[in-house]
């Protein structure tokens, strides 16, 4: 969380912007997933207030990992996890989705 302010007017030493925060964990969600062997990405943030001039008091990302190692895209969840509550944040499970097994047939045909 950070604290809504003005751009124009709030000093860089007195801003509280949630933004830096989501960015730090973007970027390490990234690194998680490299270092997992999975893939991970944040396709959707929302910024509040949202003013093209106001520092953001709420930064939310939308994170999609996947991985062929149920295992391991926990732990990816999990590294995220510890990164959002490190900036004061929390993530929130919206579903899990079971690895989806393709016929060898099907998976030639797609090559």
């Amino acid at each position: 969380p950070g604290e809504a302010n003005h751009a124009g007017t709030t000093r860089l030493a007195d801003r509280r912007d949630a933004v830096l925060g989501l960015a730090g964990v973007i970027q390490g969600t990234r690194e998680a997933a490299e270092r997992r062997g999975c893939l991970a990405t944040v396709g959707k943030v929302a910024i509040e207030p949202g003013g093209v001039n106001a520092i953001a008091s709420h930064a939310t990302g939308w994170l999609d990992a996947r991985g062929a190692n149920p295992e391991a895209v926990r732990g990816v969840i999990q590294d995220v996890t510890a990164m959002a509550r490190a900036h004061g944040g929390a993530v929130h499970e919206e579903s899990w989705t079971p690895v989806t097994e393709f016929t060898p047939d099907l998976v030639s045909r797609m090559r």
